[in-house]
C-alpha cells in the first residue's frame, strides 16, 4: 500500500473502523473490523488489506441496505494497528492498545525444524498418520504442513 492509500484507510478506519478483543470463542484474537453500506469503499479496503468482505443483509425485512464487511485478524490485525497507530485519535489509540492487549500468537504445535523433517519423512513414504502419531498431531495437521499452510518458513 502505498503512501496515499495508507492515509486514506487511516482516515476511513478513524471514523468507521472498530479495533476490537476476539470473541467469547477466540478471546486472544484482536480484530480490526469495518462495516458500511458503500460497497465500492469496501471493495476498495478488501484490495489494500489483502482480506476478503462479506455481506449482511440484516434488517432487510425494515428496508435495510446491504452491509458489507471487512475483518483482519490475529496477525495481520495487530501489524495493521501497530502501524497505523501513530496517526489515530487519541480514543482510536486507546480502543487499538485494548484491543492488542488481549492478542496471544497461537503457540506452535511443532517446531520448523520437526516440519522440515515431516517433509521429509512424508517424501521417503512415511505416512500422515504415523507422522501425526509420532509428533503428537492429527493428520490433517502434517497434511497442513505438507502443503504449506502451517510451518512454511522460519517462525519468528
Amino acid at each position: 500500500m502505498n503512501e496515499n492509500e495508507k492515509f486514506w484507510l487511516v482516515g476511513l478506519l478513524e471514523g468507521e473502523g472498530s479495533f476490537l478483543k476476539g470473541p467469547p470463542s477466540s478471546p486472544k484474537m484482536a480484530q480490526v473490523t469495518i462495516s458500511m453500506t458503500d460497497k465500492d469503499i469496501i471493495e476498495k479496503v478488501s484490495n489494500l488489506l489483502g482480506a476478503n468482505y462479506y455481506t449482511s443483509n440484516r434488517g432487510k425485512d425494515k428496508g435495510w441496505k446491504t452491509t458489507y464487511i471487512v475483518t483482519v485478524r490475529g496477525k495481520t490485525a495487530v501489524n495493521l494497528m501497530n502501524e497505523i497507530k501513530p496517526l489515530m485519535g487519541e480514543r482510536r489509540k486507546q480502543q487499538i492498545e485494548k484491543a492488542i492487549s488481549c492478542w496471544s500468537p497461537k503457540k506452535l504445535k511443532v517446531t520448523f525444524e520437526q516440519a522440515e523433517n515431516i517433509r521429509e519423512a512424508y517424501k521417503y513414504g512415511a505416512s500422515t498418520k504415523d507422522l501425526g502419531k509420532e509428533y503428537g498431531v492429527t493428520h490433517w495437521y502434517i497434511y497442513h504442513i505438507l502443503k504449506g499452510k502451517v510451518l512454511n518458513g522460519p517462525v519468528a
